[in-house]
């Protein structure tokens, strides 16, 4: 009868052990709980805390591929058609959170002609949030930004100049000439050969 029971006991103890260590080990990643609080602000106290005040219209929305935290963002791509403040690509990528509850953006669609108040992002993208003033560009708000900051500006293709390696890869592939030809000109020197 001791035989018997002694599978039983392995068994037993095997599946303490895997219960034990699902308890342990989590199933996915846990991401810290956010929820959203925005302070009322006027437009103008909104306009006063952007970078970017612009207008334009959202030509296509990349999502995340993978979503484990309500705080990861999407990027609206945006047409810009007129700018109160801020240089930034055009088009420009926009990012916010993809929910609410996190403070980002929610309810704009491609097609919609919507309004941006945010931060710059690098040269050419911006980031806005649900509590920034940003949404769709309704004419009431557009007069009022006209009176803030004057007349916008018509967007204009953004014209970025050269990539940041162009210059130290020119200056070094013009030092690996110069010391190459002096080289040469060293070699037929030491030969007795004239240029």
């Amino acid at each position: 009868m001791i035989d018997m029971l002694r599978p039983l006991r392995m068994v037993l103890a095997v599946l303490v052990l895997v219960i034990a260590a699902a308890g342990v080990v989590p199933v996915r990643p846990v991401s810290p709980a956010v929820a959203c609080s925005c302070v009322a602000m006027s437009l103008s106290e909104q306009v006063e805390r952007s970078e970017v005040v612009l207008r334009g219209m959202i030509v296509s929305i990349e999502e995340p591929r993978v979503v484990t935290s309500s705080t990861q963002e999407r990027a609206y791509v945006i047409e810009v058609t007129q700018v109160w403040r801020g240089t930034v690509g055009n088009p420009v990528r926009v990012h916010s959170a993809i929910s609410g509850g996190s403070c980002g953006i929610e309810g704009w669609s491609v097609g919609d002609d919507v309004l941006l108040l945010g931060e710059r992002r690098g040269d050419r993208d911006a980031a806005t949030t649900l509590c920034s003033g940003s949404g769709q560009a309704e004419s009431e708000h557009l007069k009022e930004l006209t009176g803030l900051l004057g007349e916008p500006d018509g967007a204009s293709p953004y014209k970025p100049g050269p990539p940041t390696w162009v210059l130290p890869v020119a200056v070094g592939g013009g030092l690996l000439l110069a010391a190459a030809i002096a080289v040469m000109l060293g070699r037929r020197l030491r030969m007795g050969d004239t240029p």
